[in-house]
């Protein structure tokens, strides 16, 4: 699965995210294939995996665990994806480094993180009128929350101090 491939039925994907896309990934690999749906939250894993039960899917297994500390041997899988997940990571580096490890050589890992808050109607709809009555102290920009790779190019640089080639 080099960059720009397509998922293909048979492979291996490790996903770290909150349910999707998960469940259509396995989906797509078929019967053949499987993914590892990881996540830290208990709840998170438990409501996944009723909602792959519901849908029928046997090719999909559950871990519970933090993305700095993965309990996969090293070159396990054919691709690792993290959908709104990486700007969770305690450590995002160790958290990509270890998405690499796990990952068959040359193969691929995507991340999908948010862009910027204004961008987003959904969050700014909200924060915008709370902004005009809570006093919100700023913020550590580097600490784990959903705009935290908002910033042109932040993801990128972890990327490449793990490693990671593009």
């Amino acid at each position: 699965m080099k960059h720009g491939s397509r998922l293909a039925k048979g492979s291996s994907i490790l996903v770290a995210e909150t349910g999707e896309p998960a469940l259509t990934i396995a989906s797509i690999v078929g019967p053949t294939g499987s993914v590892v749906y990881t996540d830290p939250v208990e709840g998170m894993v438990e409501t996944t995996q009723a909602e792959a039960a519901r849908r029928g899917l046997t090719n999909i297994h559950f871990t519970q665990c933090s993305a700095d500390e993965l309990p996969f041997a090293d070159r396990t899988f054919d691709a690792a994806v993290g959908r709104l997940s990486a700007m969770f990571f305690v450590d995002p580096v160790k958290g990509v480094r270890e998405a690499l490890r796990v990952i068959a050589e040359d193969r691929i890992v995507s991340f999908v993180v948010w862009g910027p808050n204004e961008a987003i109607p959904f969050f700014s709809a909200v924060t915008d009128v709370i902004d005009q009555f809570v006093d919100v102290p700023p913020q550590d920009l580097d600490a784990p929350e959903t705009f935290r790779f908002a910033a042109p190019g932040k993801l990128i640089r972890v990327l490449e101090n793990a490693g990671a080639k593009m």
